[in-house]
């Protein structure tokens, strides 16, 4: 709860005169108010007057006015004085500092084990970051062992294939060639039959001829027989 001075509102600045050294009131030398003893606490944990009234949820003024009043109550000449004086005579205990200060390191051993958890699961995001960048560049390698094989197989198939083009090529040339002599076997085929044909027909010819000179010559029967047995024989050959 915010704290209110019923008195003219301080500037944001303590006075001139503030850590001038101060007499005690009389009969208020050793007494302080709760507000007072906090902040001379807090001061003497080493914060400053706004970290003090961050903590105390009053004003920069408020803390300053405060420390003012210790300062004149105990006779300090400063702050620092008033926190001597304050712990000397015991308004302020050193155990609140200790517990204070107990704290603190709690806090900073909760702050510390939880960085070391934080670190604990760096290092374990770290760890599995580097599993599967090995894992990747292990992909990566396969990847291009793969890539040159399949480059390799299809140079293979290239030449394979230049290869059946020529075997085509050749196929082709020897096919021509194999039509060009079956055309010329066949038209020598056709000229023997020609050729037979009209040796058949001179061998009819000649027979007829022969009967003919047989039956104007007076030749014999088995004259003419003779000849046409060896006529016949020769169309066999």
């Amino acid at each position: 709860m915010t704290e209110t001075s019923t008195s003219t509102p301080q500037p944001d600045t303590v006075p001139e005169d503030a850590d001038a050294p101060t007499k005690p009131h009389t009969g208020a030398q050793r007494v302080l108010t709760r507000r007072q003893r906090d902040v001379l606490t807090l001061a003497a944990e080493g914060h400053t007057n706004a970290a003090i009234a961050a903590i105390l949820h009053i004003s920069v003024n408020a803390v300053a006015e405060h420390v003012l009043k210790a300062r004149r109550a105990l006779g300090a000449r400063d702050r620092t004085h008033a926190v001597v004086i304050a712990h000397r005579t015991g308004l302020i205990s050193l155990d609140i500092l200790n517990e204070v200060h107990g704290q603190q390191q709690a806090a900073v051993a909760a702050d510390l084990e939880g960085l070391a958890a934080e670190n604990s699961e760096l290092h374990r995001h770290h760890a599995e970051d580097r599993d599967q960048l090995t894992e990747m560049r292990a992909t990566i390698t396969r990847y291009r062992t793969d890539l040159t094989e399949a480059r390799e197989q299809r140079e293979r198939a290239r030449d394979t294939a230049v290869a059946l083009e020529n075997d085509l090529a050749r196929a082709g040339a020897r096919l021509a060639e194999v039509k060009a002599d079956r055309d010329r076997a066949t038209e020598m085929y056709y000229a023997a039959m020609r050729d037979l044909g009209a040796a058949i027909n001179r061998l009819d010819a000649a027979r007829r001829e022969l009967d003919r000179l047989a039956l104007d010559s007076g030749w014999g029967r088995d004259t003419a027989a003779r000849i046409r047995a060896a006529l016949d024989a020769r169309e066999g050959q």
